[in-house]
């Protein structure tokens, strides 16, 4: 048997001494973190969910004359964003095809997902629109993965970035990874290489034999090398699927 409380405002799940199944930890703000626990259930593991950041809406204001399209490379912008109507309209290119759900779920009525990360995105915009039809907007946090608003600047686009929300430390974090990790066992999953800094940041002792990394990308795996997994796998490509793929015992 198992009982579930609440650790601050996020689940933890305590297991009984005569059960043994893997557990997962979940590092990636809400309200994604949510979604992957119940992936995580459906493959009847164990997860622990424990976002290394807090993701807080910002208000921000938006002239949107002349941009042609909008670009998204995390589904915090629009499921947090308050954004007004006539931004619904306009084309938006997301990261990846979680991006592109929430995008729709928002209420953006055109959403093209570039299913990768954001040298994958560049290169579709890039492809597919031209600078002299309009600026591009991006929807963003405060702090980014990868330089997509660079790499579309090197192509001659002007690209606008509209902070719409911004990420803390998640203090309940903190106190409860050293705790998590010393009594139990299986997985973490890192979604992002700024989740990822700040688990390794968190450690007490570099020293998890009974534990293995899951991660999106080479640069989520980069700041973990050194905190003594016992494996470090990454996903093929970077989304939730190929995560999934690679866990396994």
């Amino acid at each position: 048997m198992c009982a579930i409380y609440s650790v601050g405002n996020w689940w933890k799940v305590v297991l009984s001494i005569n059960e043994t199944p893997k557990h997962i930890i979940i590092t990636r703000t809400n309200p994604g973190a949510g979604k992957t626990a119940l992936r995580v259930e459906n493959m009847g593991l164990t997860p622990i969910i424990l976002p290394a950041a807090m993701v807080i809406a910002k208000d921000f204001e938006v002239d949107i004359e002349g941009v042609q399209a909008l670009l998204v490379t995390s589904s915090n912008a629009p499921q947090l964003a308050q954004f007004d109507e006539h931004l619904l309209s306009i084309p938006i290119y997301a990261v990846g095809d979680a991006t592109m759900e929430a995008c729709i779920t928002r209420g953006f009525t055109q959403v093209i997902s570039a299913g990768g990360d954001a040298n994958a995105l560049a290169v579709l915009i890039a492809d597919r629109l031209k600078p002299e039809d309009g600026k591009l907007l991006h929807l963003r946090g405060d702090d980014v993965a990868g330089d997509v608003g660079g790499l579309l600047r090197a192509c001659g686009f002007e690209v606008i970035n509209a902070v719409c929300y911004t990420t803390a430390l998640n203090p309940d974090f903190v106190a409860q990874i050293n705790p998590i990790l010393h009594e139990n066992s299986g997985f973490v999953m890192f979604h992002s290489p700024k989740g990822a800094e700040r688990f390794y940041s968190a450690l007490n002792e570099k020293k998890l034999e009974n534990w293995c990394a899951i991660c999106i990308s080479e640069a989520a795996a980069q700041p973990i090398l050194t905190a003594g997994f016992k494996e470090i796998r990454v996903a093929s490509r970077p989304n939730e699927d190929a995560m999934f793929d690679i866990i396994t015992p």
